[in-house]
C-alpha cells in the first residue's frame, strides 16, 4: 500500500480518505471505412463494404503497480464485411442476394502482468494452477470504505453475426411481389477470469470481524475494528480461485418470407406478407 499523503476531514475515519492521486485514462480509437460499386455486366450489380474498428483504452483506480486495478490495457477490434449482389433476369424478375459479416473481439488485463504470488508467501502448488493469472497480483477486498488491491486477471470475449438474405422480386400485372429468405447467426463466447489463458485469479476478503471489541458481534463497525488491520494479522475471512469453463451460444435463425404490393387502384395498395420465423439457442 503507498504511504498516505492527505488528511482525511476531522472526526472521521483516519484510515480512509487519506490518499489522493490522478487517475490516469485514455482512450485511442481507430476506424477504417471502404465500400466498392461495380457494374459487372448490364444484367449484374455488385457492391462492397468493408469496416474496421479498435478501441486502446488504458485507465486504472490510481494505486501503484503492481496492486492497481482497470484497464491494463483493455483492447476491442471489430471487422465487418458486406456484399449485395442484384442480378436482373428480365425487366419484371429480379434477383438480389444480400450477405454480411461480423466479427467482434474484446481482451483485457485488470493489472499490470509480471508478479510473482509466491514472493506473498504463497506455495508453489497453489500458485501453478493460476496458470497465465499468476503474473497478476491476487485480488484483495477490504469490507467498508477501503480501496483493495488487485484485480481479477485476464479474460476474453467475442462475438459473431453473420446473415444471408436472398429474395426474388417479380412483376406480374397489378402484382409486385418479393419473396426469400432470412438467415443469421450469432455467436458469443466468453472466457473471462483468466481462463482463457488457463487457469484463475485469487481473491481474498477480510473485515474488521477479528480486530473488533467484540468477536462474535455482528455490527462489525460499532464495535471496532479495522479490515485491514484483519487482513495484516492473517485472519481474511475467505478466499478463493475463480475457475470457470469457457462457454459459447449461438444463435440461428431462419425466417422464409413473401410480400405482394397489389395496386387495386390508382389510389389503393395493399401490402399483404407473411414471414415464418425460427430460432434455435
Amino acid at each position: 500500500y503507498p504511504a498516505p499523503n492527505s488528511t482525511p476531514p476531522p472526526a472521521t475515519d483516519a484510515f480512509t480518505n487519506n490518499y489522493v492521486t490522478q487517475i490516469p485514462s485514455s482512450n485511442t480509437y481507430r476506424n477504417v471505412l471502404a465500400k466498392i460499386d461495380l457494374n459487372l455486366s448490364r444484367a449484374d450489380r455488385v457492391s462492397l463494404r468493408y469496416s474496421y474498428f479498435d478501441n486502446f483504452w488504458n485507465s486504472s483506480d490510481g494505486m501503484p503497480a503492481p496492486i492497481s486495478n482497470g484497464q491494463w490495457p483493455q483492447v476491442d477490434t471489430s471487422n465487418t464485411v458486406a456484399v449485395n449482389w442484384v442480378h436482373t433476369f428480365s425487366p419484371t424478375l429480379v434477383m438480389e442476394v444480400l450477405a454480411s459479416g461480423n466479427r467482434h473481439h474484446q481482451w483485457a488485463f485488470s493489472a499490470p502482468s509480471g508478479f510473482d504470488p509466491k514472493t506473498l508467501g504463497l506455495p508453489q502448488s497453489l500458485v501453478s494452477q493460476e496458470g497465465f493469472d499468476a503474473t497478476f497480483f491476487p485480488n484483495f477486498n477490504f469490507n467498508g470504505y477501503y480501496t483493495g488491491a488487485g484485480g481479477w486477471g485476464a479474460g476474453a470475449a467475442y462475438y459473431y453475426a453473420y446473415q444471408l438474405t436472398p429474395s426474388l422480386t417479380w412483376i406480374k400485372g397489378k402484382h409486385t411481389v418479393h419473396a426469400g429468405v432470412n438467415y443469421s447467426h450469432l455467436s458469443y463466447g466468453a472466457h473471462t477470469g483468466g481462463e482463457w489463458f488457463g487457469g484463475g485469479n485469487l481473491n481474498f476478503n477480510s473485515d474488521t470481524t477479528f480486530t473488533q471489541r467484540d468477536p462474535s458481534s455482528w455490527s462489525a463497525f460499532a464495535d471496532g475494528g479495522n479490515p485491514v488491520a484483519s487482513f495484516l494479522l492473517g485472519t481474511p475471512i475467505s478466499g478463493g480461485m475463480n475457475l470457470a469453463s469457457n462457454y459459447r451460444y449461438d444463435w440461428p435463425y431462419y425466417a422464409p418470407f413473401v410480400q405482394d404490393d397489389w395496386k387495386v387502384t390508382r389510389k389503393l395498395t395493399l401490402n399483404l406478407g407473411v414471414q415464418i420465423g425460427r430460432a434455435h439457442v
